[in-house]
């Protein structure tokens, strides 16, 4: 009797505890996907990624501080490190959940930050002043991460953008065609020799560039598998050929200057 009690009592705890980890893991799931959720509505940070410090990419600036970008709504100040190693923070004039991600600097000196679900664009003068601006185009994860362009022009690179953006020297901002868009489909860009401006690719299937004349088109990669967020950011060396930085690929990639 005392074996068959502890025989039912060892499978009525085994039965239990899978019970309340299924109970666990609904709970869990709710809150994941409420968390998605208010991140697609701009209101909250990416569950998937979160961004713990408050900030994504950073620019030097021309008198030598390098100022963080600001990501989520908790941000709610800019911060900077001068060329002395002093941090400091400033006012920023808007914030929202995954505001921007990464920033490009202009010819004039001025940081533009890119917008992901921010619905106007911000940036900080070579004098330290915060402004904003309005946007051509915005939805939710848009653009992530820069490009500024041989003719002076700041290319934003299309996440789950279905035009390009641009913002030209004179600060004109414009949209354009693109030649492929999908969500989550690049993620950074890189200036190639020839002037040519290489998104990376995330979630793309097909690698896409923008030339120095401003005509969006595709071309072929070597490894796109589907489901899989493959590189996020990009680096030119100096034999000219870009590499691809690998997020979840499993082999490199890279862009050959020929």
């Amino acid at each position: 009797k005392v074996i068959e009690f502890q025989t039912k009592n060892a499978q009525w705890e085994k039965t239990y505890g899978l019970e309340v980890a299924k109970l666990q893991n609904t709970k869990e799931k709710e809150e994941f996907d409420r968390k998605l959720a208010l991140w697609k509505e701009g209101l909250g940070p990416n569950p998937i990624s979160p961004i713990g410090g408050g900030y994504q990419g950073a620019v030097l600036s021309p008198t030598g501080d390098v100022h963080f970008i600001p990501a989520t709504q908790s941000t709610a100040v800019g911060q900077k490190i001068s060329v002395v190693g002093t941090v400091s923070t400033y006012s920023l004039v808007y914030t929202t959940g995954a505001g921007y991600n990464g920033a490009a600097l202009a010819p004039n000196g001025d940081i533009h930050f890119v917008p992901s679900n921010a619905r106007v664009g911000q940036k900080i003068s070579a004098t330290g002043t915060v402004s904003t601006y309005s946007l051509a185009y915005t939805t939710s994860n848009a653009y992530q991460g820069g490009v500024l362009s041989a003719n002076g022009d700041i290319h934003f690179v299309p996440n789950s953008a279905t035009v390009g953006q641009k913002i030209s020297a004179a600060g004109t901002v414009s949209t354009y065609s693109l030649a492929y868009t999908a969500g989550q489909a690049y993620f950074g860009g890189v200036l190639a020799p020839n002037g040519d401006i290489h998104f990376v690719p995330y979630a793309a299937r097909v690698g896409q560039k923008v030339s120095a004349n401003g005509v969006a088109s595709t071309y072929s990669l070597t490894y796109s598998p589907a489901g899989v967020n493959a590189y996020a950011g990009g680096v030119l060396n100096s034999a000219g050929d870009i590499h691809f930085i690998p997020f979840s690929a499993t082999v490199g990639q890279k862009v050959s200057s020929a």
